[in-house]
């Protein structure tokens, strides 16, 4: 009985070194990431990020009162509701990713009616997904 426990366990534990001695073969092959093209465009010094946003309280109150906007509408999805929003001396700048063209205005269109929005650079983008 004993000499078959220990042959079972030493069988086990030769088929599981070999099991792991070999890579997967989809381990072999890098694979890019599906943002790549996006993280390039973020690392332009043109390209505005969160950490961007305008340090005066006017500015802080448009971004805020733009993201209120933009979450409390049940007509935007998850996406749109996470769209960039950044504020500089009164402009406005949108990123980020939207489902539709109509999401798309609306989302902008939250940004032209904030109060003290001089400008506003929508830079968002559809996806068909």
């Amino acid at each position: 009985m004993k000499l078959s426990v220990v042959i079972f366990f030493v069988t086990a534990t030769s088929l599981t070194m070999f099991a792991c001695d070999k890579p997967r073969e989809r381990d072999s092959a890098p694979v890019a990431a599906d943002n790549s093209q996006t993280n390039e465009r973020d690392r332009k010094p043109e390209s505005l990020l969160p950490t961007d946003q305008g340090e005066s309280q006017a500015d802080r109150d448009i971004s805020a009162r733009v993201r209120r906007d933009v979450v409390a509408d049940d007509n935007l999805g998850m996406q749109a509701k996470n769209v960039k929003i950044v504020t500089r001396d009164g402009a406005v700048t949108l990123r980020g990713v939207v489902r539709t063209p109509a999401e798309r205005a609306l989302v902008a269109t939250y940004a032209k009616k904030a109060p003290g929005v001089r400008e506003v650079n929508d830079l968002l983008e559809v996806t068909a997904n």
